[in-house]
């Protein structure tokens, strides 16, 4: 089990999980492509994943920068 400790807002802490965990994230990056799922449109996801939880939102844009 991978285990992090982080803080700062959820952006920092997005950067600083992505950043640790960036060899796990392409992993998962690459087999969404395989499946082709990488070609959907996130962004309705998203608006909502923003509407109800912004703070999630912009902890995963952190995970994305930190992880490249």
């Amino acid at each position: 089990m991978m285990t992090m400790t982080t803080r700062g807002s959820p952006r920092a802490r997005g950067r600083c999980h992505g950043q640790q965990a960036a060899s796990l994230v392409g992993q998962v990056r690459d087999l969404y492509a395989r499946k082709g799922m990488l070609e959907e449109d996130p962004l309705p996801l998203l608006h909502t994943l923003e509407a109800a939880y912004p703070e999630m939102a912009e902890e995963m844009e952190g995970i994305a920068e930190g992880a490249g």
